[in-house]
């Protein structure tokens, strides 16, 4: 299987796949780790929200650094994989254990860790969302953490990730203000916790529909169900926890947890005491009849901790019959009236009349009829058929004998001792302890439970089910004891074997055999076992006093003495280690004042040591800060902060002074670090970043910049991008120019001409010395066509050349020079000359306007490029002014006319679609600057108006947006 490539991680394995990334267990080598890499699929950077929701989520659980939610080491972006680091959690999923199986106990830890971390979320504003079990996953020490905070949302936040009325949540678990779509806060979490903890002691969800949509409507409109007997304590706790309206829920994770706590101490010997017995699913405790359903619909099918208690088994009703004519119309027969009374066989029930049957038979005939059931019930009383499959039994002749005659005096009494009947077979079955011969007796019982009218017989069936229920809860549990006494037995005998006598603490034998006296205190076998361990112990008591291990003998017979005082051997070895203590505690009263001397020599000598340490360590820390000062943070060799700042350390590793220095260190790389990201230096920003990093691993701060460096270079990818779209449009110009010049368009016609393409490029690089060559030869040959037509008096082709040249930038004196050829050329050549008509002026004034809005326009078709990161917009500025200088300048010349208002309709467009492109951007800035160019040309007053409020709006939300990357 083919893995993506993360530098500094070693992809071992897929641990999971969903639609948005898949999770991978991998080595980081920095650290030799494992952790879980979350990597986002690269096809969805084709939508950038995506990428955003990524880093959002990254960002969120940066902030929260709490035991119960899963702590992130690094995000970042390699190519086209965004991906964060974080803790890897082997012990699985919640939802794995509930399948498994869980103590109430366990239940109340978990449901109390998870409360807490979602008080400590919903202080830091931030609310889940998508609490369940698949996203509980637990360490190896069972401890939970929250993880997958994907659809995850700050409260007080400006952002909206999530389209308005979307539900989001999972249908299960969602809370009925998320069913209903409305914006969830941290009570909406707690819902969610409630939902968990129901599941977790009753082994389903409480509310599950056919569809998401029913489950959703469940939420919101079903009442909360009730919980099993057992466990009906706990039913205040879960109202208050799935209340509908949030506010008569707990309103915080610190009001669920000391609930929790109240609730656990009120019932401790349930959550505690109680062993937990072989775990069943829901699913067969409701088909045992245990606990209550209402309000259900379904389940999750996990397993349940209310299962681990025994409950009573509960009673079916009888059901009430209906009125006789109802029956004899709906019964069949094999006779019509009392000729097919007889046909009857001897081994056969006589069947009910049809309703026309019914209309012709007497009242004598319904009597025969009766007393036949009734002597055929009487005779199967006799011979013990008293219920059964076949219709020859006494309870079905009693039945129908009533169903006939519901008054029958013989019935009744029939059937009162049917009753009897059952109840004394019940009463022989538990004496036998053949509880299943007693609850099916029960069972038939209740079936005729209605026509019963000894009231006596009744209330003893009542005694007899609920002792059925003791009998068979005292089964249980004495089965349960004595299979838990014989694995306690089998384990510590195999702890003997072992030589676990006493240690360790929780896997010993000893502990073992107290477990099974704790069950059973006459067992013989736990007993015997203590006894040898005992007997053990003092064995190894008096090898240990033979090697001359006498403390090791004393703690053995002290252990000894503990496990079984009344021991035989105990005194003897008590006697024969006490003689060799003594012997021996002469010989070392000598040893020990020779030791003493020596003693007090180590001391001075290390009080020296510890002295010179302590000098040198003042002296490390008094560089380090000169270091720091001077800015040698970790360089150069030998005389740097960081070096010093650890050598301390070794000597003294709780220092706080070095521990705070070394961050003080890393402080100053991330400060080094930011200066250089906003100078645009990534490179040397990512270099002092990665050394912030190796200094101090958990600085809060590092993930927030290393977000802010990968957005920088984003950026900067998106601007060479744009200047190598620029590049291509300056050659495609440059190309067109030439083009143009060798078919002879040097400046006409308008928008297909080379002077008009070079004005272009040189907008969009105006240093382009390929242009400017190639423009200046053009304003020469110009120059040279404007004599030529002077020579042959065109004179409008003359001035045409003129105003293309005034507007290439030709010399001043030249263009002056032709202007006044043009001029003297033009001028009466007598004194007395005709005054040219009024036509005649205002044409050349158009022609002369013309010209300027030809090149008006062409420099407000000059395409917008965004300046990207250390870009500005100075030289779209200077176009855009300089094409509205020319517009004015032709109305100075011809007024008002249908063509100039063209030419500032195009400019004032080309205003709005750069304001509106910097708008769609969020940039407030280059909206404003593009706004306030408007506003001072006097161009547009409607458009200025439209557009200063939509930049206003903007620079509102600006000023209320999350954190900048100065903030960092």
């Amino acid at each position: 299987m083919e893995f993506p490539t993360i530098p500094g991680y070693t992809i071992l394995k897929r641990l999971g796949h969903g639609g948005m990334a898949d999770i991978f267990l991998a080595e980081q080598t920095s650290f030799g780790r494992q952790v879980a890499l979350k990597v986002m699929s690269p096809h969805l950077l084709r939508d950038p929200s995506f990428g955003d929701r990524f880093l959002r989520e990254a960002r969120i659980v940066a902030q929260l650094t709490h035991p119960n939610f899963v702590p992130v080491y690094e995000v970042g972006r390699h190519e086209d994989f965004h991906y964060l680091s974080m803790e890897y959690l082997p012990g699985g999923s919640l939802k794995e254990l509930l399948q498994r199986g869980i103590a109430l106990a366990e239940g109340f830890r978990i449901a109390r860790e998870l409360a807490s971390a979602l008080d400590y979320a919903a202080r830091r504003k931030f609310v889940h969302r998508d609490v369940k079990p698949e996203n509980i996953l637990l360490r190896e020490d069972r401890s939970a953490v929250i993880c997958d905070f994907g659809i995850a949302k700050q409260t007080d936040g400006e952002t909206q990730m999530t389209q308005a009325g979307v539900i989001v949540g999972t249908p299960s678990y969602m809370s009925p203000e998320q069913a209903m779509a409305r914006n969830p806060d941290g009570r909406s979490d707690l819902y969610s916790l409630g939902i968990i903890f129901y599941e977790m002691m009753v082994g389903e969800v409480p509310f599950a529909g056919d569809s998401p949509v029913s489950t959703g409507i469940m939420h919101i409109n079903n009442p909360i169900p009730r919980l099993p007997e057992q466990l009906a304590g706990f039913q205040a706790f879960i109202d208050r926890a799935l209340a509908k309206d949030p506010d008569n829920r707990f309103q915080t994770g610190r009001e669920f947890l000391d609930a929790l706590e109240e609730l656990e101490v009120d019932n401790a010997e349930l959550v505690h005491i109680n062993p937990p017995a072989a775990v069943v699913s829901a699913g067969a405790a409701r088909r045992s009849g245990r606990g209550s359903t209402t309000g259900r619909t379904g389940g999750s099918g996990s397993r349940n901790l209310s299962s681990h208690l025994d409950t009573q088994t509960a009673v079916l009703q009888p059901r009430r019959p209906r009125r006789l004519t109802t029956w004899i119309t709906a019964a069949t027969t094999v006779a019509m009236g009392a000729t097919g009374w007889w046909l009857w066989q001897a081994n056969q029930s006589p069947p009910l009349p049809s309703r026309s049957a019914a209309t012709s038979t007497s009242t004598h005939d319904v009597a025969t009829w009766t007393a036949d059931l009734l002597r055929r019930a009487r005779q199967a009383m006799d011979q013990g058929r008293l219920y059964g499959n076949d219709g020859q039994n006494a309870q079905a002749y009693l039945t129908s004998l009533l169903e006939l005659a519901p008054d029958d005096s013989g019935g009744r009494v029939a059937i009162n001792r049917l009753f009897g009947l059952y109840l004394e077979g019940t009463g022989e079955a538990l004496e036998q302890q053949d509880f299943r011969r007693a609850r099916e007796l029960l069972q038939q019982a209740s079936l005729i439970n209605f026509y019963v009218s000894d009231e006596e017989l009744v209330q003893h069936k009542l005694v007899l089910q609920e002792a059925l229920a003791a009998n068979q809860q005292q089964q249980q549990i004495t089965e349960q004891r004595d299979d838990r006494t014989s694995r306690l037995l089998d384990e510590a005998g195999r702890l003997l074997a072992a030589g676990q006598l006493t240690s360790p603490l929780d896997a010993n034998a000893y502990v073992r055999y107290q477990d099974v006296l704790a069950l059973d205190p006459q067992n013989a076998a736990a007993q015997q076992g203590i006894v040898t361990i005992a007997g053990l112990l003092l064995e190894q008591a008096r090898a240990q006093a033979d090697a001359g291990e006498l403390g090791r003998a004393d703690a053995l017979i002290r252990a000894a003495l503990q496990v079984y005082p009344q021991h035989p051997d105990l005194a003897a070895t008590s006697d024969s280690v006490r003689m060799e203590k003594e012997a021996l505690l002469q010989r070392l009263d000598e040893e020990t004042r020779k030791l003493s001397a020596r003693q007090e020599a180590q001391r001075e000598a290390l009080q020296a040591e510890r002295s010179a340490r302590q000098e040198r360590v003042q002296a490390l820390l008094a560089g380090a800060e000169k270091d720091l000062a001077a800015g040698r943070l970790d360089a150069p060799t030998g005389e740097n902060a960081v070096e010093k700042f650890r050598e301390v350390r070794e000597l003294d590793p709780a220092n706080l002074d070095a521990l705070t220095g070394i961050e003080k260190v890393a402080g100053r790389f991330i400060d080094a670090a930011l200066a250089d990201l906003k100078s645009g230096e990534l490179d040397v920003a990512e270099t002092k970043l990665q050394r912030a990093r190796s200094l101090s691993p958990a600085n809060a701060r590092y993930a927030q910049v290393q977000i802010a460096l990968i957005e920088a270079r984003d950026r900067l990818q998106q601007q060479a991008a744009a200047d190598s779209q620029r590049t291509q449009r300056v050659a495609a110009l440059l190309r067109g120019a030439q083009q143009a010049a060798q078919r002879g368009n040097l400046y006409l016609p308008r928008g297909d001409n080379a002077l008009e393409s070079l004005q272009q490029v040189l907008e969009l690089d105006p240093g382009n010395a390929e242009a400017l060559a190639l423009r200046a030869s053009l304003l020469e040959q110009v120059a040279a066509d404007t004599q030529l037509s002077l020579e042959k008096k065109a004179y409008g082709e003359a001035q045409q050349a003129i105003a293309a040249l005034e507007a290439g930038g030709a010399p001043a004196a030249r263009v002056q020079a032709l202007k006044n050829t043009l001029a003297a050329a033009t001028a009466p050549a007598r004194p007395t000359a005709e005054v040219p008509t009024v036509p005649a002026v205002r044409e050349q004034r158009k022609a002369q306007a013309d010209e300027i809005l030809a090149s008006a326009d062409a420099l407000t078709a000059t395409p917008y490029t965004r300046p990207g990161l250390f870009g500005n917009n100075r030289q779209a500025l200077a176009t855009l002014r300089s094409a509205a200088q020319k517009i004015d300048e032709a109305r100075t010349i011809t007024g008002e006319t249908p063509a100039l208002a063209r030419s500032r309709a195009k400019l004032v467009e080309k205003y709005g679609k750069i304001i509106a492109l910097h708008v769609d951007d969020g940039n407030a800035e280059a909206a404003r600057e593009f706004l306030d160019d408007l506003a001072a040309s006097g161009l547009g007053a409607d458009a200025l108006a439209r557009w200063s409020d939509q930049v206003a709006s903007l620079e509102q939300r600006a000023g209320r947006k999350g954190m900048s990357i100065s903030s960092f």
